[in-house]
């Protein structure tokens, strides 16, 4: 996380996005990026392949791969359609997240500094080759190894924040 801090110096947009997702370490757009950053890490030290920059290319994963909604956090739960359709977005908020990975990987192709491969990452993060919408069925084949430690701490995540949700209600 330091190293993503250091880098954003020439990016105002990533700055912005940045100090958004800083400023309130209790929102759940700071505790689920976190957390996918934490449970990608303990996914990848479990693995016989996995290495430094595998956890560095997820924890830049993490941090940017809502980069399009992050000022939406009603948004960043949607996991599929069923989510969206429960939520029956505007036309305007469906193409937004519908093309969120897409947008927020092209717009990471000019960072910096950036790792080679986090760009795939967040594109693919909702299990679909070209960052287009959810994918209903996820095809390992296509998909990358960090992709899949990332869909995988993702859905995980997601569990956890639902069960923070409901506890909060209660």
């Amino acid at each position: 996380i330091n190293k993503i801090s250091s880098s954003i110096k020439n990016s105002s947009r990533i700055k912005k996005h940045l100090d958004l997702l800083f400023s309130d370490p209790n929102s759940d757009p700071y505790i689920h990026n976190q957390l996918i950053a934490v449970i990608s890490t303990a996914i990848i030290n479990k693995t016989d392949w996995g290495n430094e920059q595998h956890i560095e290319k997820l924890t830049y994963a993490a941090m940017f791969h809502d980069l399009e909604i992050m000022d939406r956090p009603d948004l960043i739960e949607l996991r599929n359609y069923a989510d969206v359709e429960r939520k029956d977005p505007s036309s305007s908020d469906l193409t937004l997240i519908e093309n969120h990975a897409r947008n927020s990987s092209l717009f990471m192709q000019d960072f910096p500094d950036l790792p080679l491969g986090v760009e795939s990452i967040i594109l693919q993060h909702h299990g679909n080759a070209n960052g287009i919408g959810f994918a209903e069925k996820i095809n390992p084949a296509k998909l990358s190894k960090l992709t899949l430690v990332f869909l995988i701490a993702e859905s995980f995540v997601h569990i956890l924040m639902k069960a923070r949700k409901l506890k909060s209600l209660s």
